[in-house]
C-alpha cells in the first residue's frame, strides 16, 4: 500500500488545510488522501478574457506560428528567448482562436475544489 508523499498549497493556504491518509483503500493498491480547507475560498472573477479552444482555427494558428519562428527569435539569453517564443505564440493565438469576455461586475465566486 501506498499514498502521495507530497501535497502542495499555496503558502495562503497552508494554516487553513489539513492532510490525511485514509486507511480504506477502496480496493486500490493506494491509499487515498483527505485534503481539508478549514474554510471556504472565493475569489473574484477573471477579468482577463480566455482562449476557446475547441473554437480555435488551429490550421491558421499552426501557420502563424511557422511564420512567426524565425532565426531573429533566438538569441544567447535564455530568459529573452523565452519571452519572444511566448510572445510569438500568443500573438497567433489571439489571431485565430477566439476569446471570453472579460467579466468586469466585480462580483466574486466560490472557487470549486477541483
Amino acid at each position: 500500500m501506498s499514498h502521495l508523499d507530497l501535497t502542495i498549497v499555496s503558502s495562503k493556504l497552508n494554516g487553513k488545510s489539513s492532510w490525511k491518509v485514509i486507511s480504506d483503500c477502496m480496493g486500490s493498491d493506494h491509499l487515498p488522501i483527505h485534503i481539508e480547507l478549514a474554510q471556504s475560498l472565493y475569489s473574484e472573477y477573471d477579468t482577463e478574457p480566455k482562449f476557446l479552444f475547441h473554437k480555435a482555427n488551429w490550421v491558421d494558428f499552426k501557420e502563424r506560428c511557422k511564420a512567426s519562428f524565425t532565426a531573429d527569435l533566438v538569441t544567447e539569453d535564455v530568459n529573452l528567448f523565452s519571452q519572444h517564443i511566448t510572445e510569438a505564440i500568443i500573438t497567433a493565438a489571439e489571431a485565430s482562436t477566439k476569446q471570453t469576455k472579460p467579466k468586469r461586475n466585480g462580483k466574486t465566486s466560490k472557487i470549486l475544489p477541483y
